[in-house]
């Protein structure tokens, strides 16, 4: 839970650092940060859908059809056999998965609440 914090205060300094750098006026920064934020809550969206196995079914059914256009030599499904009951290639996906998440809903987060502080400042 500590790790989640640092995305946090990462993309906070990347914001701070990154203005004053690219010198845009309010408006392009309300804009871009918008922009950025909903980019990246969209694909934090994707890839918990993906997590929570909603597409497995669907995505089972098209590797399904990609098997019988082409066919595999048994040496190739043994693998996949191989990889897809191996625990620890599956715990390392996990994990994989659960950080980019926790990354992306970050930046996400960060760069909305920049975009709606902006925006106040501007009005104001």
């Amino acid at each position: 839970m500590k790790i989640i914090y640092y995305f946090y205060a990462f993309f906070i300094l990347l914001w701070i650092c990154a203005l004053p750098i690219l010198q845009w006026s309010v408006m392009e920064t309300v804009n871009t940060t918008f922009m950025v934020g909903l980019i990246a809550l969209l694909l934090a969206a994707f890839i918990k859908i993906l997590q929570s196995g909603f597409l497995a079914l669907f995505l089972s059914g098209f590797k399904k059809i990609g098997s019988s256009l082409s066919s595999n030599s048994n040496a190739m499904e043994r693998t996949e056999r191989q990889l897809k009951n191996d625990r620890s290639l599956q715990n390392f996906k996990e994990q994989v998965g659960k950080w980019l998440f926790h990354s992306i809903t970050a930046c996400a987060i960060v760069s909305l609440s920049l975009s709606i502080v902006n925006l106040v400042v501007y009005y104001s």
